[in-house]
């Protein structure tokens, strides 16, 4: 087994990654490093994701619950709904679902459940980063023909 001091510090390290990804998103100018912005918080939730499955088998370890009234200042405003986002409809349609579940899943106590939501959150934003990338190369690739 872990030492909890061990997993409790890569929690540390893993919630600042998320934070770093999240406020370079949030200061963030609409240009061509939105996609890259997007892999930065897949890979944030994915490690996030890698250490909460540890906590979930380190019993010394608790989650405090985040209540549902923060969820809106989780997410920068080109991330959230009715924000200016490139991308398929139907793939910010199930990023919303994913980030709903974890907000669900980070208001109890779950450790299991919150990495769950964190590495779909992971998964979801990479299908996203690129299909930003093919939607503007394709854009690329139609002003080259047509100019």
């Amino acid at each position: 087994m872990v030492d909890p001091r061990v997993t409790l510090k890569r929690m540390q390290i893993a919630d600042q990654r998320w934070r770093v990804a999240i406020e370079e998103s949030a200061f963030a100018p609409p240009d061509d490093g939105f996609a890259d912005r997007l892999r930065s918080i897949a890979m944030a939730a994915q490690a996030e994701a890698a250490v909460l499955r540890e906590a979930a088998t380190t019993p010394q370890l608790r989650w405090n619950p985040i209540p549902d009234g923060n969820a809106p200042k989780r997410l920068s405003y080109e991330l959230r709904p009715g924000g200016n986002r490139p991308g398929p409809g139907e793939l910010w349609d199930r990023f919303d679902e994913v980030m709903a579940e974890l907000v669900r899943a980070q208001a109890g106590t779950d450790f299991a459940a919150i990495a769950g939501g964190f590495a779909a959150l992971g998964q979801i934003s990479a299908e996203l980063a690129d299909a930003v990338d093919e939607e503007r190369s394709g854009d690329v690739d139609a002003d080259l023909e047509t100019g």
